[in-house]
């Protein structure tokens, strides 16, 4: 099953600086499962702009359309005990929606089974999509040690795809182009991955970047799976706020600095799922 960075929520997934639009309807365009929460204000919630669902514009309303004319799994989910609304309530372009067989998610004490139904049903589509299923297959850790390779301390094993798996974290990595990068190009080459790799990687925290870091091993003091001894490693991490800089992790001595988002000399990306 995909872990939570899996999941694209618009508000805390889009990097700073970007046509949220353009980068919302790419996103779902590579999704393959949808989950539109429905409570009791969903029809009638309203901005200056008047009803949000009335707005072709409003990024509700794209999201939806989006997936509907994909023909993306789109699936209701509908809290407070609210029922599916009507055709009618809804404008053409969401009109199909109400055809979607969605769930109901009720309060305590269903609360914790309704999800266990929505994770499994979850899970079975995405075993019958061959990106997935591959990939879900991978995550097994088959004892076929022709499989994949392990590290000399059996910590990390690297899947044929070239994927690394940290069976102490139970993190993804995958290692980036071997070339000076600037914060910026790192993101780009991020969001690359979705249509090899499937969707939720991303650039990674300095936690789980000084989880990684072991010191005295290799010139770096980090395995050789994620990359050749050389002299100097900078890793990006995540962006946190609105500054020109950001965090990075270096190895060579355990320690995060913030530099410039345009510095590419020694600077590497590294995704993590």
């Amino acid at each position: 099953m995909a872990k939570k960075n899996s999941v694209f929520k618009d508000v805390d997934s889009i990097p700073h600086g970007i046509d949220f639009k353009e980068y919302i309807l790419k996103t779902v365009g590579q999704c393959r499962i949808l989950l539109v929460v429905i409570g009791k204000q969903w029809l009638t919630v309203s901005d200056s702009k008047g009803v949000r669902l009335q707005n072709p514009e409003d990024l509700v309303v794209l999201e939806i359309r989006t997936a509907l004319e994909k023909n993306i799994r789109v699936i209701p989910l509908l809290v407070h005990n609210i029922s599916m609304p009507r055709a009618s309530d809804l404008p053409d372009a969401l009109k199909k929606l109400v055809y979607m067989n969605g769930m109901a998610i009720h309060p305590d004490p269903d609360f914790k089974s309704d999800l266990e139904r929505l994770i499994q049903s979850i899970k079975t589509h995405l075993e019958n999509i061959p990106e997935f299923s591959e990939k879900i297959t991978e995550k097994k850790f088959t004892k076929d040690t022709n499989s994949f390779k392990i590290s000399q301390d059996g910590r990390y094993r690297v899947l044929p795809s070239g994927i690394i798996q940290d069976t102490k974290t139970n993190l993804e990595w995958i290692v980036g182009p071997d070339e000076d990068t600037s914060w910026d190009e790192a993101k780009l080459w991020v969001d690359s991955l979705s249509p090899r790799y499937g969707i939720g990687w991303r650039m990674p925290t300095i936690q789980e970047l000084s989880g990684i870091y072991e010191k005295g091993k290799g010139k770096c003091n980090i395995d050789t799976v994620f990359i050749s001894p050389r002299k100097n490693l900078w890793v990006w991490s995540s962006k946190i706020d609105d500054s020109p800089s950001e965090w990075y992790f270096y190895f060579p001595n355990g320690t995060k600095y913030k530099f410039s988002c345009k510095s590419r000399l020694g600077y590497r990306a590294f995704a993590v799922l």
